[in-house]
């Protein structure tokens, strides 16, 4: 059965580059989920010193779309269990802040996009509301899933849905603007079709949440893609 693992994280209001040291395990699909005050480049994708590179599943905004979250998956499964450094610049970071959380899944045979079995997301939210994302079908119990809250509040301060993992716990975040940041995680057992949190967020907040496809080989994937099975 697939399984979440966070490798490592780090917020802060250092200007420019922020990197993570890891060492995954041969077959993890890599998930990285990146934030920014102000926004992110979006020219500028995560990268890696062991050349893995990266795809873009869904960038969201808070705050008058002036703060950004974005969430990547590597295209390719992990062949080596080394050391690596991952790292992203999120663009010019004279003030504010940013940084990046990596995520490691094994159980899978399927990498990048086609990862993916579903997923939801919410921008630009007032404070107030509870984070709901809407997955647009019901969750396989199987699969594992990902989720994140990005909000104006130090620390973000909310509760995970039931049923899932925070982590780290308790919320981090920064200042210079106040940012929160709330990861979570699950392995299996989810059977909704809306991710929904345990609490209010108090500030203006975006959301993502990502079930990914551990049942499905590659093979038939591509098969299916061309009508084929």
């Amino acid at each position: 059965m697939a399984s979440v693992t966070r490798l490592g994280h780090i917020f802060n209001t250092t200007p420019g580059s922020h990197s993570v040291t890891a060492t995954p395990a041969v077959n993890d699909l890599i998930i990285i989920i990146t934030a920014a005050t102000p926004p992110l480049n979006a020219s500028v994708l995560p990268t890696e010193n062991q050349g893995g590179t990266y795809v873009i599943l869904k960038r969201v905004v808070k705050n008058g779309s002036a703060d950004e979250m974005m969430i990547c998956a590597r295209t390719q499964l992990v062949a080596s269990s080394v050391s690596t450094i991952y790292t992203h610049q999120p663009g010019n970071q004279a003030v504010g802040g940013g940084g990046l959380a990596v995520f490691a899944i094994a159980g899978m045979t399927l990498a990048g996009a086609s990862a993916v079995k579903s997923s939801g997301f919410q921008s630009n939210q007032a404070g107030g509301g509870t984070p709901a994302c809407a997955m647009g079908a019901t969750v396989l119990s199987s699969n594992p899933l990902i989720g994140a809250i990005l909000n104006a509040t130090n620390p973000a301060g909310l509760t995970p849905p039931s049923g899932w993992t925070e982590d780290p716990t308790p919320d981090i975040g920064y200042n210079n603007p106040a940012t929160g940041i709330e990861l979570v995680r699950r392995n299996s057992g989810e059977t909704g079709s809306t991710i929904t949190w345990g609490s209010t967020s108090a500030s203006a907040f975006c959301s993502v949440a990502y079930e990914f496809d551990a049942g499905t080989p590659a093979a038939t994937k591509r098969l299916a893609a061309l009508g084929v099975g």
